[in-house]
């Protein structure tokens, strides 16, 4: 049962941060109508330990990009945010966008003049009396923790978690919404079939090429290829997932600062590998099976539909795991 609207005790912090993110997220809602936004009018409105937003669009996207203020003076202002590497100073005062595809961010220290966030129509959230848990050294010190750290994900990691971890010790972007979520697993789903179909046409037309290259080395290599080219292309598929989902594992060891959370992370990374990679195999095998006469077309319209719906069933392993994992006590 949630806690009522009032100042959480020791034990209940300590309680949210073994929960899952979405009841950490179900917490923070409780109090969303008691934060406010402050826009800032003067160098003496911000100090250090202050959580500062401002808005960003898109084109249909609207955004906020969230900064942590750790030093105040001098008509200039130092802040710890996630940010995308600056291309050149007038570039400095940027967020994470979808045009960011392929640059790595990273959490930084970044100077701004007061006129620069005063440009940028930057404002100070007040939090609720309720939720500052800890004083301004401890917010600086552990968001300073974090410096360096390049395991940005706009929906899990992105700069609101990482502001509000500093604040109150929970990873919640009030402005990441359930539908936001749903989203990202369809998109992912359908290019997962898409995956899917090259890993396929690799197996069909690649294949074939490895095989007149071995047949130049042996005879007997290459035909044992030929003759077992389904399962030679099976194996390379599970090869593929299967490097894929110790890359993401390798990558959960290093962020996941708990041994609860890489628990959970590990659990959701080989769900979902292993349902795309079985219900790959199976859409495929039905595909051929329906429509012998156009086997290829079907065996690849069949895995790629399969590693789609075993995407989004291995996503849903994941999420039922990771609600029944947390302790609720």
């Amino acid at each position: 049962m949630l806690p009522a609207l009032s100042d959480p005790s020791r034990e209940e912090w300590q309680k949210y941060e073994r929960r899952s993110m979405a009841k950490q997220q179900e917490f923070i809602e409780r109090y969303r109508d008691d934060f406010d936004k402050v826009p800032i009018t003067n160098s003496d409105s911000i100090k250090a330990g202050d959580h500062l937003v401002f808005e960003r669009n898109y084109y249909l996207l609207h955004y906020d990009h969230h900064m942590l203020c750790t030093f105040s003076g001098d008509n200039h202002v130092l802040v710890i945010h996630y940010t995308a590497p600056s291309l050149g100073a007038s570039r400095g005062l940027r967020s994470i966008s979808f045009k960011d595809v392929g640059i790595k961010a990273e959490v930084k220290e970044t100077m701004f003049s007061f006129e620069e966030l005063l440009k940028q129509q930057v404002k100070k959230v007040i939090w609720p009396a309720q939720l500052k848990r800890f004083s301004v050294e401890e917010v600086i010190k552990r968001a300073f923790t974090r410096l360096g750290e390049n395991w940005y994900d706009f929906l899990k990691n992105n700069c609101e978690h990482f502001v509000t971890w500093s604040m109150c010790g929970l990873k919640v972007s009030l402005q990441i919404e359930q539908w936001y979520l749903t989203a990202r697993e369809v998109a992912y789903s359908a290019f997962t079939g898409l995956y899917d179909f090259g890993r396929n046409k690799t197996k069909e037309k690649v294949l074939p090429l490895l095989i007149k290259l071995l047949a130049n080395v042996s005879d007997e290599v290459a035909a044992f290829i030929g003759k077992n080219a389904l399962y030679v292309g099976y194996g390379l598929a599970i090869l593929m997932e299967v490097g894929l989902a110790g890359y993401e594992i390798y990558k959960a060891c290093t962020y996941c600062k708990t041994a609860e959370e890489f628990e959970v992370k590990f659990v959701d990374i080989v769900a979902k590998a292993a349902c795309r990679l079985g219900f790959g195999i199976v859409g495929s095998c039905i595909g051929t099976a329906v429509c012998p006469a156009a086997a290829p077309i079907a065996s690849l319209v069949g895995g790629a539909i399969g590693a789609g719906l075993g995407h989004l069933i291995g996503a849903f392993i994941g999420w039922r795991y990771e609600n029944s994992h947390y302790m609720d006590g």
